[in-house]
């Protein structure tokens, strides 16, 4: 049992106090402070709870920051996780009967208070990190809201952060009280260095080498691309450095690795992932690029795009924070002092920049038929929730009047978007549809390539689906487990054994049902099996094979890694807007070829057919023409005398 002191141990009674008296608190604590080790067990301790509420559940964004988490917080009170303590996160749960703390990540606290209101056994919900505004915990602050109104007055209610903009929480929880608590426990020395982006890999690896600190160095880079790239370039200067990635993707065995106790000092090349409620024991240095990578999704093309920007101020100080963690540090901020004052205060939240889809078809399970007048914490845009109630009657999850369907029901069972969700109902569970949805699902593993067709092979240089020759490269490597540097060059390994991982657990969520039967949906090819999940991304090709319209009217172009080139009709999979371009296209890397017969077979709903009569000034007469549509998009026309 380890039970250091803390920041925040002195304002635990008052904690208490404000809760027992509001049932509801907003508590901003700086990084370091221990709020999230301590709050939970000090309320389960308490007497607040009552016995048929005994429980407490914990919302963190992130799931190596949950499992970390539950492990600190069993090792200060002397407890086991799986016991009084557990977590739960995507495909992998740790508590029992006796587990009264239990830790959630993503859209799974959401999904228990959905499917049980009421929330049995439960007696608080803290929501952790509520500054970095994901989509889920903005729903999840509106669902307790609602439940705490109409089911549970008696619900206690705990919203945590380091940085938050307190009065609109505190408002929208019924005037719940405001508890401040410094945190930092050691100085952090601020210093600024402007390094130009493109010169970042040497940049960095040039202060790590000129000035060596006494223990950890954790760095903040935008994305894996960069990680690889600094990396490449410490090793280049120093082969004998001890050098640790830390991103979403990567897999958990290595997260947990880079993250461990060392006393051997190491570098630590991070995305936002280490950004909060991640203590990395021994960081001194935090190297901060300033430089994030979100995604951005446009309601009106239906698409994503990846979007490199500035940190906010907000942002810039949590990363700061983790160098004076357990002992005084430095920050180095690569730009200057006025660039910092310009930077945004706060992070933009994810309600007004991401798809919905998963959002809306929760709110429909709640009830919700009207998404537009749910009391949401900050309400996004009427276009993005258009957006998404269209895309969900296309994938059969609403019926037209905007009522929940049974394959809706379905699909919300699983732990993707309701596109894969659809795929997977549709073919139920089979391992084709499983490997499917796992390449679409997770990191490509497929490196990019400047040549023409797909990197990993070059006798594919033309396909009908670039999911389907990812699919047979899966298979040959589990058949021959291939090694070969060629190999290593063009695939990634960790992400392919990531796609292996997901589709193998995507397998055992489907139990007996996941079978290869005709019975159970193994008639469908994966180009049909790509189509049900992208019933809105299809696309009838122009005169040069790597161009294409997209429904909606949308120009798209197929990269150099997409080998889909023949055929009038594909599936713009992965698709992404590239504003870069003049045309406004958006970029296409996996694309997969359709039928045209296909749309009405699967999706008849949306098939259209007109009638016009035109005068052909050639033949001096008044023609017909015929012309079927799918949605807006043409795909047969006829013309008669």
């Amino acid at each position: 049992m380890v039970q250091n002191d803390l920041p925040i141990d002195p304002y635990l009674p008052r904690i208490l106090q404000d809760l027992g008296k509001h049932r509801a608190l907003v508590l901003v604590a700086e990084p370091g402070a221990g709020k999230t080790t301590r709050v939970p067990p000090a309320i389960l301790k308490s007497g607040l709870l009552s016995s048929v509420h005994p429980d407490i559940w914990m919302l963190q964004p992130r799931r190596l920051a949950a499992r970390t988490a539950a492990e600190r917080i069993a090792d200060e009170n002397g407890w086991s996780v799986g016991n009084e303590v557990g977590y739960q996160v995507r495909f992998e749960s740790r508590f029992g009967p006796q587990t009264r703390l239990r830790i959630l990540t993503e859209a799974i606290l959401n999904r228990h208070m959905i499917d049980d209101p009421s929330l049995d056994r439960v007696g608080c919900v803290i929501l952790d990190e509520f500054h970095e505004r994901s989509i889920h915990s903005d729903l999840a602050i509106a669902l307790l809201r609602e439940i705490k109104q109409s089911l549970r007055e008696d619900l206690l209610i705990v919203v945590m952060s380091a940085t938050l903009d307190t009065e609109p929480v505190s408002q929208f929880l019924f005037d719940a009280p405001i508890l401040r608590v410094p945190g930092q426990m050691y100085p952090v020395d601020i210093r600024y260095c402007p390094i130009r982006y493109p010169d970042m890999a040497e940049g960095i690896s040039d202060l790590v080498h000129d000035e060596p600190v006494d223990g950890h160095t954790l760095v903040f880079l935008p994305g894996v691309a960069e990680i690889q790239q600094v990396q490449n370039a410490l090793i280049r200067q120093s082969p004998d450095l001890s050098v640790f990635a830390l991103y979403g993707s990567l897999a958990f065995d290595k997260q947990q690795k880079a993250v461990e106790k060392s006393d051997r000092p190491r570098i630590i090349l991070s995305t936002n992932l280490a950004e909060t409620s991640l203590t990395i024991e021994g960081v001194r240095r935090v190297i901060d690029s300033g430089w994030v990578r979100q995604n951005w999704f446009d309601p009106e093309r239906g698409l994503d795009t990846l979007r490199l920007q500035r940190v906010s101020q907000a942002s810039a100080r949590q990363r700061a924070g983790r160098a004076g963690r357990t002992a005084p540090g430095v920050c180095v901020r690569l730009w200057n002092e006025s660039e910092h004052q310009r930077l945004e205060a706060l992070n933009i939240p994810e309600v007004q920049r991401v798809d919905l889809s998963s959002t809306v078809l929760d709110l429909h399970a709640w009830g919700q038929t009207d998404s537009r007048s749910f009391a949401w914490y900050e309400p996004p845009s009427q276009g993005s929730l258009d957006y998404a109630e269209r895309l969900l009657r296309m994938l059969g999850a609403l019926d037209e009047t905007g009522r929940l369907t049974d394959t809706g029901r379905r699909i919300r069972t699983l732990p993707l978007h309701p596109r894969l969700g659809r795929l997977l109902t549709e073919a139920r569970g089979n391992r084709m549809a499983c490997s499917v949805a796992a390449i679409i699902s997770e990191k490509d593993f497929v490196c990019r390539t400047d040549r023409e067709g797909p990197a990993p092979d070059s006798t594919r240089l033309l396909s009908d689906s670039d999911v389907g020759w990812r699919l047979d490269w899966i298979e040959e490597w589990e058949k021959n487990d291939r090694t070969s540097d060629s190999t290593r060059r063009a695939v990634d390994i960790s992400a392919l054994r990531q796609v292996i991982r997901v589709r193998d657990q995507l397998i055992r969520l489907f139990g007996p049902e996941s079978t290869d039967t005709k019975d159970h949906g193994s008639s469908l090819s994966v180009q049909k099996l790509v189509l049900l999940a992208y019933p809105d991304r299809v696309c009838r090709r122009r005169s040069d094979p790597r161009t294409g319209t997209m429904v909606g009217g949308s120009g798209v172009r197929l990269s150099p890694d997409c080998s889909v080139l023949q055929g009038d009709f594909f599936v713009a999979v992965d698709a992404r807007q590239d504003d870069r371009s003049r045309n406004r296209e958006a970029w296409v890397r996996i694309a997969s070829r359709i039928e045209p017969e296909w749309l009405q077979e699967l999706f008849p709903q949306s098939i259209v057919q007109q009638r016009e009569l035109q005068y052909d000034a050639d033949r001096d007469r008044v023609v017909s023409q015929v012309r079927v549509k799918y949605q807006d998009l043409v795909i047969r026309e006829n013309h008669s005398p």
